[in-house]
């Protein structure tokens, strides 16, 4: 009898198995789901549409155990992209993924996916899923810099032909001007910067999830463009009233008589905005990949929020050992590495959220 050709119904992987196989439980060799073999050529009924419902109308627990050990034999060995080799029962080989030239959107990879969150497995997905789509995050950070970098010296000069031009002599009314531009300046700074941090986001999580990567996946925002930039823009905001806002209270404090609690003050209050802004980045860190899931900006701090807390044993070692790690190969490298591998802390985010949320 002819090989039976179906299709992973939750990747679309393509496999081919002898006929006599039919009807039997086994596992994608792409993303481990499991799954039926059909009885014809196509694609396969889902899983769990042919188990028994018990009388609460849910599938019983027993049949619903798809990935048995057994089941987990049927693919024995997997290999690089270019094929893979089925164990017992299923001796025919794996036929290749298709790709989006012919049709078949986003091939899967055939790299085995690491399953369950540690902290071994976060590093595992990251350092496979790393290269080469890593490289292209400082493509997209210095477009955004360059930007930036153009856009200040032009606001600046067109500020000074401004008060040139309106002949202003009141000294608030040029500090105003020269402000506005400078927050446009500023403005524009964040929606590069943005565009960029999405960008690379997008392509993290892509990458990680075995999923085919196209010039559309690296360039596209992936819908979190609008919660990343609410984000950004606050902490850039903050940032800048932190930084004008401190001097200003040490100098009215000095002035009523008190220089040393001045120092003081100033202090404290740099001190206790860094500690609620590093809680917060952490408890947010997974919050773009949320929304590239089609989350609400809420609904992805939570999901984040809930990731730190529930899994903090694992993601706040993972994360601090990612940035040590990052640090040690720019040095190491003499600072071409932190330019180049500016994007590896976004797969290895994408990594633990994918994980995490597996």
């Amino acid at each position: 009898q002819a090989p039976i050709r179906f299709n992973c119904p939750y990747c679309a992987g393509v496999m081919e198995v002898p006929a006599a196989t039919s009807g039997r439980q086994t596992l994608c060799p792409y993303c481990d789901e499991p799954l039926t073999i059909p009885a014809t050529s196509g694609s396969p009924r889902s899983p769990t549409a042919s188990l028994p419902v018990d009388s609460a109308g849910s599938h019983s627990a027993t049949t619903a155990a798809l990935a048995t050990q057994s089941q987990k034999k049927v693919w024995t060995e997997l290999s690089d992209n270019s094929s893979a080799v089925l164990g017992e029962p299923c001796v025919a080989p794996v036929l290749q993924p298709e790709t989006a030239s012919s049709g078949g959107g986003n091939a899967p990879s055939l790299r085995k996916q690491a399953r369950g969150l540690t902290f071994s497995n976060a590093f595992q997905l990251a350092f496979s899923s790393l290269l080469p789509f890593c490289l292209i995050a400082p493509v997209l950070f210095g477009i955004a810099t360059v930007i930036t970098l153009i856009t200040i010296p032009v606001l600046i000069s067109f500020a000074e032909q401004t008060v040139q031009m309106l002949d202003m002599t009141d000294a608030t009314s040029v500090q105003l001007t020269v402000l506005g531009l400078l927050a446009v300046a500023v403005l524009v700074g964040v929606i590069a910067a943005t565009a960029a941090y999405c960008m690379t986001c997008n392509t993290a999580l892509h990458a990680v999830r075995g999923k085919h990567i196209s010039s559309r996946v690296v360039f596209s925002t992936g819908g979190a463009y609008g919660g990343m930039f609410a984000i950004l823009l606050g902490w850039t905001i903050l940032n800048l009233l932190l930084s004008t806002g401190v001097p200003l209270i040490m100098q009215q404090v000095a002035a009523a008589g008190s220089p040393q609690s001045a120092k003081l003050i100033g202090i404290l209050i740099v001190g206790v905005f860094f500690l609620v802004q590093t809680v917060f980045t952490y408890l947010w860190s997974f919050v773009p990949f949320a929304l590239l899931d089609g989350q609400s900006l809420p609904s992805a701090m939570g999901t984040s929020t809930s990731i730190c807390l529930h899994h903090w044993f694992i993601v706040l070692p993972a994360l601090i050992c990612g940035w040590l790690l990052y640090i040690l190969i720019g040095i190491a490298s003499i600072g071409l590495g932190l330019v180049l591998m500016i994007g590896a802390q976004f797969y290895l985010n994408a990594g633990i959220y994918h994980l995490a949320e597996d």
